[in-house]
């Protein structure tokens, strides 16, 4: 844990380069209606709202959640 990664990404709507930092917080055990998997927590910042993923950690490192801080919206692996 803590493996921690910065890149680059072009912002289209302000029209500039943000640096995004994204920090593998945790390992954590999660279930979606795909099944459960042991995941990674990452923790990405540096956009206009943090995001936290889940990604397993077998390969192929699938994404099988994603949330968006403070937002009540959030993408899962449904199949």
């Amino acid at each position: 844990m803590g493996a921690k990664f910065t890149v680059n990404a072009f912002g289209g709507s302000t029209n500039t380069v943000k640096q995004l930092t994204m920090t593998v917080a945790a390992t954590e055990t999660i279930t979606v209606p795909a099944g459960t998997f042991p995941s990674y927590r990452v923790e990405m910042t540096g956009a206009e709202q943090p995001i936290t993923f889940w990604v397993t950690t077998a390969e192929p490192h699938r994404t099988v959640k994603m949330a968006f801080t403070g937002a009540p919206v959030e993408f899962v692996l449904v199949k």
